[in-house]
């Protein structure tokens, strides 16, 4: 086939179908999505000018979309902007975040990594995609394809906010802890978790304060919930909101949230761009569906970028005073089994 666009997504919400959209624009304004009758897809990234910011207004048929990733990954860049972080330059960076943070310089950095695999000969992001859908029914799975250049994969289980009929949804979400063999129920949570979510729910908290025309606020939680084999904990939020009501205005208030970037957020910013070796580009933005009064977006977590033949994950820890550098590694090594995992099925379904 002959592709009519340069980007392609697919995306799949929690509880609903596969949808598709393609479209050849990029660095849209953020404003385009909230004057629009008609629904886009959205693909935006970490931080302002980090990369360019994706607005997708077609929708196509899922089939003719899964034909053109296969076409593009055929055919894909391998010039990256990422390497794999040494667990040796991320000790560095983290003793020097764990400095600021025992002087009261900061509260809370989250200090992501990048960890780089060949790709395996049987991968296929399509199937890849369609795995994760049955994996992880919970999370929101996305497939973003960029003609000539790579591929983003990714199943994240953190509403950022979903606005839809007079209602507004979202959610506080920090805290990880690796299941083996427990129960989500049986887990007990230490108090480095407890004030990792606490700063998240009181940064929602502040923000929502900020719109006085918000009425009928209700906080529910922490409870405990999994993504394959990690859990983590999350405190919901509901509030009725004027038909309208301006989301995307409150939407970067949000973003980046403490449970992504840190607290105080401008400060955790800087200290990020310092240590950071990498650009975290599309991980840790948001995803999604929006029209002018409505909006279903995603943090961009537990995701993949596929350039020619190399996978690259991220994954990250955040930081508190309390925080050790050796459990920080070790859960995002836990993190990036919610992907390994499925490749590694990938592998077994491929082999029979």
């Amino acid at each position: 086939m002959n592709l009519q666009y340069n980007v392609y997504a697919l995306l799949r919400l929690p509880g609903q179908p596969i949808e598709a959209f393609g479209g050849n624009q990029q660095n849209q304004s953020m404003e385009a999505p909230r004057a629009a009758e008609k629904e886009h897809f959205l693909y935006a990234p970490f931080r302002e000018g980090g990369a360019p910011y994706y607005s997708i207004p077609d929708s196509l048929n899922p089939n003719d979309v899964f034909d053109a990733v296969d076409q593009i990954e055929k055919a894909l860049s391998g010039s990256r902007k990422q390497f794999e972080t040494k667990e040796s330059d991320y000790v560095a960076g983290a003793e020097k975040l764990m400095e600021q943070l025992r002087n009261q310089l900061l509260r809370k950095v989250v200090l992501s990594r990048v960890k780089t695999k060949p790709t395996p000969v049987f991968f296929k992001a399509t199937k890849f995609f369609d795995l994760l859908c049955e994996t992880y029914p919970n999370a929101a799975v996305h497939l973003f394809a960029i003609e000539g250049e790579e591929i983003w994969i990714g199943a994240s289980p953190e509403r950022l906010v979903e606005i839809k009929d007079s209602q507004l949804k979202t959610v506080s979400l920090a805290g990880t802890r690796k299941l083996n063999s427990q129960s989500a129920e049986s887990l007990e949570w230490g108090a480095k978790e407890k004030e990792e979510q606490e700063m998240v729910t009181e940064y929602i908290s502040e923000v929502l304060d900020l719109h006085k025309e918000i009425s009928g606020v209700e906080q529910s939680g922490p409870d405990t919930i999994t993504a394959g084999n990690v859990a983590h904990l999350a405190t919901q939020f509901r509030a009725v909101i004027p038909a309208d009501f301006d989301w995307l205005r409150m939407v970067k208030q949000l973003h980046p949230t403490p449970a992504i970037c840190g607290v105080p957020r401008d400060q955790a910013l800087a200290v990020i761009k310092q240590i950071e070796k990498h650009e975290r580009l599309y991980y840790g933005g948001f995803l999604g569906k929006s029209q002018k009064i409505r909006a279903s977006l995603y943090l961009n977590l537990r995701c993949l970028r596929m350039v020619k033949n190399e996978l690259l994950l991220f994954d990250d820890g955040g930081y508190t005073a309390s925080s050790s550098i050796e459990a920080e590694w070790a859960e995002t090594e836990h993190k990036s089994e919610t992907l390994l995992s499925v490749i590694e099925k990938l592998r077994n379904f491929e082999s029979l």
